[in-house]
């Protein structure tokens, strides 16, 4: 019922016939000249970056998720239901993991319906330091990939995944006191 990011990708990968550690292998034979210190620690950042853009250009394109959908919907409908509900579940979920300061959400770890657009994430759960307090060593605050991007297009990013971060930041961070209902 539910599949990863990870399936997706590979799936894509058997259907054109490539290796799906490719991006991995080609990343590290890049990186070999910082790994042996042939290259400055100052200079590591720019070669990591120059990796990066040559993966998303010519090996990963940011288009496999949305080909993944597209051909596995059942119709139009189907496929505009799927991604208003993914969008508020991508909402919710990065919410919580940015105020829960929760990392390591890689792509086999995040879970969707191909049905119904509900998310479900392994492993989400905050890491502790030596000390028993809460460590983050994420670089970004949430997981938007530029195949989640492109699905949803700039108006589902701008529209429903928006207003339900929004929305959702709103519900815990309001001032107002509910009154016990009895």
């Amino acid at each position: 019922m539910y599949n990863t990011f990870l399936e997706v990708y590979e799936n894509h990968c058997g259907r054109n016939g490539r290796e799906s550690d490719l991006p991995i292998t080609y990343f590290k034979e890049k990186l070999n000249q910082a790994i042996t210190g042939q290259i400055s620690p100052e200079a590591i950042g720019d070669l990591r970056l120059q990796a990066y853009g040559e993966i998303t250009k010519n090996i990963v394109n940011d288009t496999i998720f949305s080909q993944y959908m597209y051909k596995t919907s059942m119709s139009g409908s189907h496929l505009w239901a799927f991604k208003k509900q993914f969008a508020v579940q991508l909402a919710v979920s990065n919410f919580m993991s940015f105020i829960l300061q929760i990392g390591g959400r890689s792509p086999n770890k995040i879970l969707f319906a191909k049905n119904s657009g509900k998310m479900f994430q392994t492993d989400f759960h905050p890491s502790y330091d030596s000390n028993g307090m809460i460590e983050l060593n994420e670089p970004v605050p949430f997981r938007l990939t530029r195949n989640m991007h492109a699905f949803l297009s700039h108006f589902g990013v701008e529209g429903p995944l928006m207003s339900n971060m929004c929305s959702a930041s709103q519900a815990v961070f309001s001032s107002k006191v509910i009154e016990n209902i009895t």
